[in-house]
């Protein structure tokens, strides 16, 4: 049997017999594009994160360090994704 074969067997039983896997009246919820993994900004390097920072438009980020311009890209990541 093909792997994960019985477990949709399973599901599409437990559908059929309108058992808790019966969703009818709600909606499945959907994760959206905005909810891409984070970036690990922790390996990238300065000059990495002043492109990314400025494709973001954060302010001030030519005078940063390199910690605070990781701080910087973080925040307008969730900002944006928002």
């Amino acid at each position: 049997m093909a792997p994960g074969a019985r477990r949709r067997r399973k599901v599409a039983a437990g559908a059929a017999r309108g058992s808790a896997g019966d969703r009818s009246g709600t909606r499945a919820r959907r994760r959206s594009p905005a909810a891409a993994p984070p970036e690990d900004l922790g390996s990238m390097t300065k000059a990495a994160l002043m492109a990314r920072a400025a494709e973001l438009d954060v302010a001030g980020r030519s005078k940063m360090h390199r910690d605070e311009l990781e701080a910087a890209v973080r925040r307008a990541s969730r900002r944006k994704a928002s």
